[in-house]
C-alpha cells in the first residue's frame, strides 16, 4: 500500500511540474502542449509589437522588438498567458531610408495585423493583448473610419451607426448585404456640457453662443466635432487638427494657444477623448475646454440600459 501511495505521490509531483513546465512562447510548444497552454491560460495571448529600425549609432535594429517581448515574457511568467513570436510589421515609413529599417505599407501592415489576430482567434486565443513597442505603431492601430473591412461585418451580431443623421435608408441596405440577420443600432454624441481641462470649472451649453472659438482635436472626424461648436453659436475662427489618437506635446498646446490667440479666439474646445492626453501647461491666458458628450441611442433600442440588454442578454 505504501508504494502505491508512494507511485501516485510520484505521478502528481510529475503532472504539476509539467503542468508549471509549459512554455510560454509560442514557437516553443508541441502542438498538443499549445493545446495545454491555451487551456491554462484560459485564451490569454500576448502579441508583442515591434518594430526593426535605427536606434542611434549605438542600439540594434531590433531594439522596440526586443524589449517589448522581453516585458511580455515577463509578465506572462507572471500570470501564464501565451506570448506570440517576434512581430516588427508595424508603421516605421518616415524613416526608410535609414539602413537596416524595414518599412511595410499600411494597408499590408493591417491586413497581416488582422489575419494574424484572426489566426491567433483560430487557435484559441481568446483575448489576443496588443503589447506595442514602437510609438509609431501609435498611427497604424486600428483608427479613423475603417477600422476592419466592411466584409468583416458578416461576423457582427449587433452593428452600431454612429453620429446619424436619420438618412440612412442607403446604409441599411449596404449592410443587409453584408448581413441581412444582425440588429442595427442607430445613435448620436449629444453634448451635455463644457468642462476646463485643468481647473474642472464646468460650463453650460450656452456658453459658446457669440464667442469666437478656437478648436483642438486628434480624433477620426474632426468635421463632426467642429460642426458640433458651431451649431451651439460659436464662430469657429481656427481649428488645429491632429491625427487620430495623438499624443499631445506641451509645444503643440502652447502654439495652438498663440495661433488661437492671433484669431482673436476666446477659447478653446477639444474634445474629451482629447483632454486626457494633454500635458500639463502653466499657462491660463487662454482657456481650454473639453465637451462632455453622452450616446443617445436613436433607432434600434429604447435607450442605453436595452441596448446593453440586447447585446448581452440575447
Amino acid at each position: 500500500m505504501r508504494n502505491v501511495l508512494t507511485l501516485l505521490a510520484l505521478l502528481f509531483c510529475t503532472a504539476c511540474a509539467w503542468a508549471q513546465q509549459l512554455s510560454v512562447r509560442w514557437e516553443e510548444l508541441t502542438a498538443e502542449d499549445f493545446r495545454s497552454a491555451i487551456q491554462q491560460s484560459q485564451g490569454t495571448c500576448l502579441l508583442p509589437f515591434g518594430i526593426l529600425e535605427k536606434h542611434g549609432p549605438h542600439l540594434p535594429l531590433g531594439t522596440d522588438l526586443l524589449n517589448v517581448r522581453h516585458a511580455a515574457l515577463a509578465a506572462a511568467q507572471q500570470e501564464f498567458a501565451v506570448v506570440y513570436p517576434e512581430y516588427y510589421f508595424g508603421q516605421i515609413f518616415e524613416a526608410r531610408h535609414e539602413p537596416g529599417t524595414v518599412a511595410y505599407s499600411s494597408h499590408l501592415q493591417l491586413e497581416l495585423l488582422q489575419e494574424t489576430t484572426d489566426e491567433m482567434a483560430r487557435n484559441g486565443c481568446k483575448k489576443v493583448i496588443i503589447v506595442n513597442g514602437h510609438g509609431g505603431n501609435e498611427h497604424l492601430l486600428p483608427r479613423g473610419t475603417l477600422r476592419e473591412p466592411p466584409s468583416h461585418l458578416a461576423r457582427a451580431h449587433t452593428i452600431f451607426i454612429t453620429k446619424s443623421d436619420g438618412a440612412t435608408a442607403g446604409l441599411r441596405e449596404r449592410i443587409a448585404r453584408l448581413n441581412s440577420t444582425a440588429a442595427v443600432i442607430e445613435c448620436v454624441h449629444q453634448p451635455l456640457y463644457f468642462e476646463d481641462v485643468f481647473s474642472g470649472e464646468r460650463k453650460g451649453l450656452d456658453f459658446l453662443a457669440g464667442k469666437k472659438v478656437a478648436s483642438l482635436s486628434g480624433i477620426a472626424q474632426p468635421e463632426s466635432f467642429e460642426k458640433s461648436i458651431v451649431k451651439l453659436g460659436a464662430e469657429l475662427v481656427y481649428s488645429k487638427r491632429f491625427a487620430d489618437h495623438h499624443r499631445f506635446k506641451q509645444q503643440e498646446i502652447l502654439n495652438t494657444i498663440n495661433r488661437s490667440k492671433k484669431r482673436q479666439a476666446e477659447i478653446i474646445i477639444t474634445t474629451q477623448k482629447d483632454a486626457v492626453r494633454f500635458p500639463k501647461i502653466d499657462r491660463r491666458d487662454l482657456p481650454i475646454f473639453f465637451m462632455r458628450v453622452e450616446i443617445k441611442i436613436v433607432a434600434g433600442a429604447n435607450d442605453f440600459q436595452d441596448c446593453v440588454s440586447k447585446i448581452c442578454f440575447r
